[in-house]
């Protein structure tokens, strides 16, 4: 048995983490800012807890040998894509010398430019009801599919119009610092600019 883990630098994750949830209207639209998320909540923010990664792989280096484990980090993807992925096959035992196509990528961050519309396109409400069923006896699904993309589409804009601010960035990081100590400690990888 193989065990494979992609680690992102926990405070990059976390704000991402929190990007998807505003732009996919989780928690009924709620937005319980990062910021409040850190300070009063930090033991039980699901977003927040994800990024404790030392415990999780803690536990596969107890059960399995280390080789038999290889743990990879986001930013090495980040700066090799192909390279990143012809190693994860090497590691699996499948055709390495595969490129694969990595000019686009499957998610990109956006927030909505209307937190209302947002919640409406994107969340089971009375009026999506009513629209969707009066389109569905003269539009085919596709079509209904693309019109409302393209409206949540229009509706959305970069993440860099919530940006993380450099105080939460460094409360996130004195949160995760002792793991990320001991994390780098057990994959044998320095993540000291995980600390910065």
């Amino acid at each position: 048995m193989l065990d494979e883990a992609v680690l992102r630098n926990p405070v990059d994750r976390a704000y991402s983490d929190y990007l998807m949830h505003i732009r996919d209207a989780i928690d009924k639209g709620k937005r319980n800012s990062l910021s409040d998320q850190i300070k009063y909540r930090a033991d039980k923010s699901f977003i927040l807890l994800k990024g404790f990664y030392y415990q999780h792989l803690q536990h596969f280096y107890d059960e399995f040998d280390r080789e038999q484990i290889r743990v990879y980090l986001y930013d090495d993807l980040s700066k090799d894509p192909v390279q990143f992925m012809q190693s994860m096959y090497q590691f699996v035992g499948v055709d390495d010398t595969f490129s694969p196509d990595v000019s686009q990528k499957a998610q990109v961050a956006q927030v909505p430019k209307n937190t209302a519309m947002n919640k409406m396109l994107r969340q089971e409400n009375p009026l999506r009801t009513i629209v969707r069923s009066g389109l569905r006896v003269i539009l085919p699904l596709e079509m209904r599919q693309s019109i409302r993309s393209r409206l949540i589409q229009m509706n959305s804009q970069d993440k860099k119009a919530a940006p993380l601010s450099p105080e939460d960035r460094q409360q996130l990081i004195e949160l995760y610092r002792d793991d990320i100590l001991k994390l780098q400690d057990l994959i044998q990888r320095d993540l000291s600019h995980w600390l910065k």
